[in-house]
């Protein structure tokens, strides 16, 4: 049986055996590991085929690519809505002030039209949360 004085040094052992980094972690190097409940699961390579199946016909990735059906995506996070030279956009679109994140194009896809209503696009939307976090993962990547 170990007495109450050897317990504190037990548990510091099995912190360290644990997490052997904790131990050379000093306060300038301290990391907070993301809880694996936080992580974001997304697969940007069924990302890339959604956007090869639905998107490509209309939109391209590339930079220095002209206008497709709708516009160039190089670029997009970051950017204005309705702002790619060279394109007309809908008047709801130019006055929507949406700035592109993961967070309004997660919005957009999944229903392009809700407070946009005159968008241009002509995809209904995509219903699946997984599927367009792969898509957003795909395009965070092939867009810059």
């Amino acid at each position: 049986m170990i007495s109450g004085h050897l317990w504190p040094c037990v548990h510091a052992l099995a912190l360290i055996a644990l997490f052997p980094d904790l131990a050379s972690a000093g306060p300038s190097d301290l990391r907070v590991l993301p809880s694996p409940r936080l992580v974001l699961i997304a697969d940007p390579q069924k990302g890339a085929a959604l956007f090869q199946n639905r998107c490509s016909s209309c939109h391209t990735i590339q930079e220095s690519v002209s206008n497709k059906i709708g516009p160039p995506l190089h670029g997009l996070f970051g950017r204005q809505a309705g702002t790619v030279a060279g394109y007309n956009y809908s008047a709801d679109m130019r006055a929507s002030r949406i700035v592109w994140n993961a967070q309004t194009l997660g919005a957009y896809l999944a229903d392009p039209h809700r407070g946009i209503p005159s968008a241009k696009m002509p995809y209904q939307g995509l219903s699946s949360k997984t599927a367009r976090d792969d898509l957003i993962a795909f395009l965070e990547q092939a867009t810059q």
